[in-house]
């Protein structure tokens, strides 16, 4: 009997993470939709020396399938190695009064061909999850250098740092004094996904007082830039 093991491991694309291992590859690390397009285009390169199935769905911001607002066309599909595929994601939102930014995640599920002369054998089926941000039209044009916002403010023995902004932000490397702060994995996550109007809370382990808070930061294109954030009293 002919035994198949397929593991799975998913890649959870924020800050620098890498899918140098994928055998498909995805032409952006994050995908920005308009209120009034009708559809974004994404590619996918088969950079393998195999042919490739690959599937690929949305998730809400709780990595839910309910309620997403998007359909991939086509949603499952098969190519040969340097090829590429195009897929077009309908936006079936209806006009609304959003005056923030939507989060959803993009997933790309590669499917790797079975080699059926083994008889046992390993498949490694790699995920792919990048950002999806729906953007009201209020919003248009005013995204850029939003970072800037960003404030820092001592809060009951913890530091707190607020985007006052309705702008989905990525913040990748945080300073206080010229120095940079050491975070754990819930923080960067924390602020690699930083809603609009929301804080994050650091336990303060760092400094007396803050007289400068910088941080590094994704914009839309995947380009990390460096900012100096606001000094809250």
């Amino acid at each position: 009997m002919t035994l198949k093991y397929i593991l799975h491991i998913g890649l959870f694309i924020l800050f620098y993470s890498s899918n140098s291992f994928a055998a498909l590859q995805l032409n952006a690390t994050r995908y920005i939709v308009n209120e009034g397009d009708k559809s974004v285009e994404i590619k996918i390169e088969n950079i393998a020396d195999k042919t490739y199935a690959a599937q690929i769905w949305i998730e809400n911001e709780n990595k839910k399938d309910k309620n997403v607002n998007f359909i991939p066309m086509p949603n499952f599909f098969k190519f040969n190695k340097g090829e590429t595929q195009v897929v077009r994601l309908l936006n079936t939102h209806k006009s609304s009064s959003l005056n923030n930014e939507s989060l959803y995640w993009l997933n790309l599920q590669e499917i790797p061909p079975v080699d059926k002369s083994k008889k046992s054998r390993i498949t490694l089926a790699l995920k792919t999850r990048v950002k999806l941000i729906y953007r009201p039209k209020v919003l248009l044009g005013k995204r850029a250098n939003a970072e800037k916002l960003l404030s820092v403010v001592k809060s009951n023995g913890n530091i707190k740092i607020t985007n006052p902004t309705p702008f989905y932000l990525a913040v990748v490397n945080v300073k206080f004094n010229g120095k940079e702060i050491k975070l754990n994995n819930e923080m960067k996550q924390q602020l690699g996904v930083f809603p609009p109007e929301s804080s994050v809370f650091i336990k303060n382990n760092y400094v007396a007082t803050i007289s400068k808070f910088e941080f590094d930061a994704i914009n839309d294109y995947g380009t990390v830039s460096h900012f100096q954030g606001k000094l809250g009293y």
